[in-house]
């Protein structure tokens, strides 16, 4: 009885304490409703012949070109480790989408261009924090060094974010060519669908996908839990 007893308040336990994870994730750090993916083969006035739909479409609030780049990280005894580089155009503009405030306290991070902020579980995996260096690998191998500028909070999957200027400095790649638009609209005042179909019909676009689908998804696989 003791035993079942305790199986039972641990899975409570683990219940409460990740119940709220989309909330916080997907409200409280990103801060946008929808991922506008690009074709990889623009010229940069087609990027800005686009920019200028989203600038005249009313129903959006506000926009960021970002570049989105994956590596991985290896580490004895730990499974290999998947990356998303994010790299916004306006580094200036990455709070108004994406919260970086320091894992530890109330601090909101700001990037510059001395290094990457990385997400906690990642720091915490590779034993790093502020002022180390962290090895990570490129698609094809290449070996790249990361200063870790700071910390930031976050809980599902491992993410770098670093200016325009870094990610040249780190890859030796020209960073000229956004890969990825996200948007800031209320959801309350329109139809997402509609407005996924239109920006689809955008010879620029190849993929719309809303941040209400993916929290809505990870909801679902926690409330299995509750079983």
């Amino acid at each position: 009885i003791a035993g079942s007893t305790g199986l039972i308040l641990t899975g409570f336990g683990i219940s409460d304490s990740i119940g709220d994870i989309p909330d916080i994730q997907y409200g409280e750090i990103n801060q946008f409703q929808a991922y506008v993916a690009l074709n990889p083969n623009l010229e940069k006035d087609e990027i800005d012949s686009f920019n200028e739909i989203i600038e005249k479409d009313e129903r959006i609030e506000d926009h960021l070109l970002v570049t989105q780049d994956t590596a991985t990280a290896e580490k004895e005894d730990l499974n290999e480790q998947e990356i998303t580089l994010f790299v916004p155009n306006d580094p200036t503009q990455i709070n108004d989408f994406v919260k970086l405030k320091d894992y530890e306290s109330e601090t909101v991070h700001t990037l510059d261009d001395s290094g990457a902020y990385l997400t906690q579980k990642l720091a915490q995996l590779f034993e790093v924090e502020t002022g180390d260096t962290l090895e990570i690998l490129g698609d094809n191998d290449e070996i790249w060094e990361v200063t870790v500028a700071g910390v930031v909070e976050n809980h599902i999957g491992h993410t770098l974010y670093m200016t325009p200027a870094y990610y040249e400095e780190m890859t030796g790649e020209t960073n000229d060519v956004p890969n990825l638009e996200l948007i800031k609209y209320d959801p309350k005042a329109l139809d997402e669908t509609e407005l996924g179909r239109e920006l689809m019909d955008e010879d620029e676009v190849i993929g719309v996908n809303y941040v209400s689908d993916v929290a809505h998804s990870f909801s679902g696989t926690l409330d299995s839990l509750d079983l």
